[in-house]
């Protein structure tokens, strides 16, 4: 199933105008978050006390809190508590998040219950899928089918799965396939993700009412400085074999960033021995997902500026489904395995125009979604 939509928003929070392929609705309504917002990745620093206050004489004193909020992570033999300048180390470089008012904030500035999952914390806990990286913030109930590739969904404080809105990258990639529109978390790998939001909470006034739960925003990487090439390959049990490959940098007003990643399991053990007919051996899961991304920048001036993102998902799973015996109705493993196959194309292009020093931001984006 497809579908269009273009969205024009000015002040920040002003009129929204919704387009699909079989109505046209006029409403002061969702937010719309950017397609690449200033979120900067971490920046490595020699972690000193003269870097840290070198830091902050760059900074004027007169000069109000930044939109762009650099986060300078530090390690683990110094103190988080160090003073710099009587200031701690956290509350100069804030985690910035872009859920809670629809523009970057800090989280400090922010009274919403929102959880943060950065880049670094999902390559710390090797985290390879979105659904294993969710499983641990508190808040959620997390539900899936089978291993990997099984339909997964998101319960948020209590309601139900489809009252949890998704955005990746601005888009709203809820599935009209399914029968609540929720979106199915199972295909979604993490190789290009920088970073994750989770926001708690009722936010119909921002989100609509499919955001009665809360909100889940994905941010991909953004290209950044020279041209940089990264690659990883990494095997392991249940048929298990990864790879990924991604280029990414910017050049004078022109960013950049490309990322394939292939997930691939052959073996999962998900069917109970205990449940099969004698004689019949059990079959593992088959799983293999490849996803392509790419996120593009280009500033044309100081006031306009053009952003495009594109995610495509071709996935397989190969599952033991369920079969019933006709005289006694007892349900027990089929023999053959069954075949589910996805495929997920998230597109958005965005020209955002700014005015009067950034305080006031003008959006145009067209989404597509095809699943």
């Amino acid at each position: 199933m497809s579908r269009i939509v273009f969205a024009a928003r000015r002040f920040r929070a002003g009129l929204v105008v919704l387009v699909s392929l079989s109505s046209l609705d006029l409403s002061i309504a969702q937010a719309q978050q950017s397609a690449s917002p200033d979120l900067l990745p971490p920046v490595e620093v020699a972690a000193t006390e003269r870097a840290a206050k070198t830091q902050v004489a760059r900074r004027a004193p007169d000069q109000p809190a930044q939109r762009r909020v650099a986060r300078v992570p530090k390690p683990e033999w110094v103190p988080a508590s160090s003073p710099v300048a009587g200031v701690s180390a956290a509350n100069l470089f804030p985690t910035v998040v872009v859920s809670p008012t629809g523009i970057v904030t800090p989280t400090n500035l922010v009274a919403s219950s929102v959880t943060v999952l950065t880049a670094r914390d999902i390559e710390r806990d090797q985290r390879r899928t979105a659904s294993d990286a969710l499983s641990a913030v508190p808040g959620l109930n997390l539900v899936q089918t089978g291993g990997p590739g099984g339909q997964t969904s998101i319960f948020m404080r209590g309601t139900n799965s489809n009252h949890t809105k998704v955005l990746i990258d601005g888009i709203d990639v809820s599935d009209p396939g399914n029968p609540n529109r929720s979106f199915d978390f199972g295909q979604l790998l993490t190789s290009d993700i920088q970073q994750i939001e989770v926001l708690r909470g009722p936010q119909g006034g921002l989100y609509g009412a499919d955001a009665l739960g809360g909100v889940i925003s994905i941010v991909t990487k953004k290209g950044d400085g020279p041209a940089r090439a990264t690659g990883s390959v990494e095997g392991g049990s249940f048929g298990t074999f990864n790879q990924t490959a991604g280029l990414s940098g910017s050049q004078d007003h022109f960013n950049y960033a490309f990322n394939v990643a292939h997930f691939h399991a052959n073996d999962v053990p998900v069917t109970p021995v205990e449940l099969l007919p004698p004689g019949q051996k059990a079959i593992g899961n088959n799983y293999d997902n490849m996803t392509y991304s790419t996120k593009l920048g280009a500033e044309l001036s100081e006031h306009l500026t053009l952003n495009g993102v594109a995610r495509y998902t071709d996935a397989t799973l190969r599952f033991t489904g369920d079969t019933f015996d006709p005289v006694t109705f007892a349900s027990f493993p089929a023999a053959a395995q069954s075949t589910q196959t996805v495929h997920q194309l998230f597109t958005r292009g965005e020209a955002v125009w700014s005015a009067l020093d950034d305080r006031m931001k003008s959006y145009f984006g067209v989404n597509y979604t095809n699943h």
